[in-house]
């Protein structure tokens, strides 16, 4: 029961020593934004001194007459370097008669994109 009894020590009325407190509370943050810009202004001011006394000096650079002379143009003849290939039509001999439809029409997919071709070629030369 003890624990329930107002206690004489405490003031009357707590919501103004709150109140109080608040209103200190708010003057040290002040204090604190204060001083913080003004070591933001501070050290960004040092730096950009420290920066202009520091940075390399711009070298003057004398320009020089020179020619530009392209290199020599090598020779390579056509035989060096293009292989020898024989292509004979035969599509109607092998009696192949196909007639691409692009598909302009419906959806756009990646065989209409591409179109078509085929190539077929002797590669041992027996003939067949």
């Amino acid at each position: 029961m003890k624990d329930l009894e107002p206690n004489s020590n405490h003031s009357s009325s707590p919501s103004n020593d709150l109140e109080e407190l608040v209103n200190d509370d708010d003057a040290v943050i002040g204090q604190a934004l204060k001083w913080s810009a003004f070591a933001a202004v501070f050290l960004l001011v040092s730096g950009f001194i420290a920066y202009n006394l520091f940075k390399p000096k711009d070298k003057k650079v004398n320009a020089v007459d020179s020619v530009v002379e392209a290199p020599e143009q090598r020779v390579v003849l056509a035989k060096e370097y293009v292989p020898e290939a024989k292509f004979t039509e035969i599509t109607a001999e092998a009696g192949i008669a196909f007639e691409h439809n692009n598909g302009a029409t419906g959806d756009k997919l990646l065989p209409e994109s591409m179109g078509s071709g085929v190539a077929f070629f002797d590669f041992d030369v027996d003939g067949f």
